[in-house]
């Protein structure tokens, strides 16, 4: 709330009080008169001007539509933003309401966090009992089979097969072991992008959803005041533009910006694949050291 919207309201009651006192004693002044006049002038002024100005500095933010909403909060889970995708989640709910759309974001969420018992369940509930995911998607199955602890199943097997053992003794069946094998050499790197794919065919309707942006400069004064202080800073890929509305930065993107901002000497990832390709469909592409 800005200043001049202080002052309005400071004014309002005692601008109220004199009008009510003026027409109460019947002290029809000229100079009574003024001062109540110029009082109620000046209130209104402060209230008008502070109102507007709130307005246009973007206090009253536009609401999103209800499907570009919950398309920017599965955008956010998908860059691991998850803390500020549950915020998005929590003013949808407001507005909209908790239905299966924000069930199904929880259950994305959970799976990518690593919590298949969770995200098992949630995706079992929704392709019981919806129609916004289906039992055979990839990523309900995936959930569902690490729900399972494949792991361990997959050790077993490899435990059999070493020492001889025919592992249809054992309840399990070649069928049944590439598929967990595949599930286990699935990353949670290719189930993301199996996500993404589904929200952008879902949410979009072939369109740009929006709310992705890109970075045009940093601002890393707040940064070397956190280090000065001995704090290791953790950023969100979480932009703003002039009117303060937020978006979606790729995450590669934001940390190259920032380490370029701060003149970082080195800038590390980590990540579950080897490194670097010139072209990722293109093995032999790999970029074995730093150039």
């Amino acid at each position: 709330m800005n200043i001049f919207f202080q002052i309005g309201l400071g004014l309002l009651p005692g601008t109220i009080a004199a009008i009510i006192l003026l027409i109460k004693r019947r002290a029809f002044r000229f100079g009574k008169i003024g001062m109540v006049l110029l009082l109620t002038l000046g209130c209104g002024a402060m209230l008008f001007y502070g109102g507007m100005k709130f307005i246009s500095d973007g206090g009253i933010a536009p609401r999103l539509s209800e499907k570009k909403t919950i398309a920017f909060a599965n955008a956010l889970a998908g860059e691991g933003a998850y803390e500020e995708a549950y915020e998005v989640l929590d003013e949808y709910s407001s507005h909209y309401g908790y239905d299966n759309h924000c069930r199904l974001l929880n259950a994305r969420i959970a799976l990518l966090k690593g919590d298949y018992e969770s995200a098992s369940g949630l995706y079992r509930y929704l392709s019981a009992n919806t129609d916004v995911i289906g039992a055979d998607a990839e990523e309900v199955v995936f959930a569902s089979k690490k729900g399972q602890n494949t792991a361990a199943d997959l050790v077993m097997i490899g435990y059999l097969k070493e020492v001889g053992e025919n592992i249809a003794d054992y309840g399990y069946t070649e069928d049944s072991y590439e598929e967990i094998r595949q599930i286990e050499e699935t990353s949670l790197a290719d189930i993301q992008k199996i996500i993404e794919d589904e929200v952008e065919k879902k949410y979009s309707d072939g369109q740009d959803i929006g709310y992705v942006g890109e970075v045009t400069g940093i601002n890393p004064e707040i940064l070397y005041d956190l280090l000065e202080k001995d704090f290791l800073p953790i950023i969100a890929p979480i932009g703003l533009d002039e009117n303060f509305q937020t978006y979606n930065i790729n995450a590669d993107d934001a940390a190259c910006a920032i380490a370029k901002a701060v003149h970082a000497e080195k800038l590390a990832f980590l990540t579950d694949i080897e490194g670097l390709y010139r072209d990722i469909n293109d093995k032999s592409s790999f970029i074995s050291r730093s150039l």
